[in-house]
């Protein structure tokens, strides 16, 4: 019995162009849109994982664990990456530093020595068991080593900076890219002023209270307003 033999047959060049003009152009419609997706994605991740950190932190005070402790938020432009750890002061250290501070209220140092308030006082920062944050993609919206210090009864609550004033009770955060862009990486903070007639770039912030009360919004760039996530 004769075995019937399929005729097999091929694309033509003509096809193989058509089906690469297709693929072509939905690359290229989805491709910037992917592309912000992945962007807004690493803000938010490093966001997210800010708060989580300072609610973290703050707990720690009311666990008396640490009775007093810092977010200490290390952007200086010197460095190869932004660096976020925990630090604190153990109970009976604690104790002892209101006993030998005349004003009874603790310093947010964010010197080298991380100490408390007297450059020579024996009592130092701890760094508390967690996972720092690191970050090399994300920007904040500012170059300086800041320290954010919550106590249990709220009394020792202050923000301190290294080299500046920083008394804003919040961190913006953008893409490192949407700063870098114009070629001025090494001076670079995330500044929303730059960002609101760009709706490529996403920008969250986070705010806190001493109260330990931590939101994080997302900039709209729609109404020029921050939407509470």
């Amino acid at each position: 019995m004769a075995v019937s033999q399929k005729k097999i047959k091929g694309f033509t060049l003509l096809e193989l162009m058509v089906v690469l003009a297709i693929v072509s152009i939905v690359s290229a419609i989805g491709f910037p849109n992917f592309n912000s997706w992945r962007t807004d994605r690493a803000v938010r991740v490093t966001a997210v994982g800010l708060s989580n950190l300072f609610t973290e932190v703050y707990n720690h005070t009311q666990s008396s664990s640490y009775p007093f402790v810092q977010v200490l938020i290390d952007s200086r432009k010197d460095q190869d990456q932004i660096t976020v750890r925990g630090y604190g002061i153990l109970s009976d250290e604690y104790g002892d530093a209101l006993f030998n501070n005349q004003s009874r209220r603790l310093a947010c140092g964010v010197g080298d020595s991380l100490s408390i308030g007297n450059p020579n006082d024996d009592h130092v920062w701890r760094e508390i068991n967690m996972r720092p944050l690191r970050t090399t993609d994300v920007l904040f919206n500012f170059q300086d080593r800041v320290g954010v210090c919550f106590s249990k009864d709220t009394s020792h609550y202050q923000i301190n900076a290294e080299t500046s004033e920083y008394n804003d009770q919040f961190i913006i955060l953008c893409p490192r890219l949407a700063m870098s862009a114009g070629g001025t990486d090494d001076a670079a903070v995330c500044n929303i002023s730059d960002l609101q007639n760009d709706t490529i770039y996403p920008a969250y912030q986070l705010r806190w209270t001493r109260f330990g009360n931590i939101n994080l919004f997302k900039y709209n760039h729609t109404n020029n307003d921050w939407n509470l996530q």
